[in-house]
């Protein structure tokens, strides 16, 4: 897709098929990856981007079949995921159906309460602290708040 202003490119699924989903640069690069974040075992993706070129890969989580929409939007003037910039960091709130980024991965969380990133998916707490993920190290921590399905990241650097 083209996008022609900065702002938060949201992109997500709707339908019965559990998709997952992964927005690239221009170049192929990822630059978001998301699983059952919007709503059902929907992907969304929420993003900081600039004006250029952006390409969505959707998938099937398993081999199923299916149908299933994509929808897309853009607000304008950056922002996003309730971290400004769109970045996971420590002390921010992830309300259901938003999102943050860390390391090029999105943490969202579902209209249920369950946080995911990367590969990791749970109902309470995430803890990747000292974790090394395909060759990275991470030090990523949050916490869903008692009695809400808003989360905290506790640990983003």
């Amino acid at each position: 897709m083209e996008v022609t202003e900065s702002g938060t490119l949201t992109v997500n699924t709707t339908g019965s098929l559990d998709t997952t989903g992964e927005l690239e640069d221009n170049s192929g690069s990822r630059l978001a990856r998301n699983d059952d974040g919007g709503s059902g075992s929907n992907f969304r993706i929420s993003h900081s981007v600039s004006a250029g070129t952006y390409y969505v890969k959707v998938e099937s989580f398993s081999s199923n079949t299916g149908s299933y929409t994509i929808h897309a939007s853009l607000a304008s003037g950056g922002g996003g995921g309730g971290g400004g910039d769109g970045a996971c960091v420590a002390g921010l709130v992830v309300n259901p159906g938003e999102s943050c980024t860390y390391k090029g991965y999105d943490f969202s969380v579902s209209s249920t309460g369950r946080g995911s990133i990367a590969f990791f998916s749970a109902g309470t707490g995430i803890d990747a602290r000292g974790s090394t993920i395909n060759g990275v190290r991470w030090n990523f921590h949050a916490t869903r708040n008692s009695g809400s399905n808003s989360w905290t990241i506790h640990t983003a650097d």
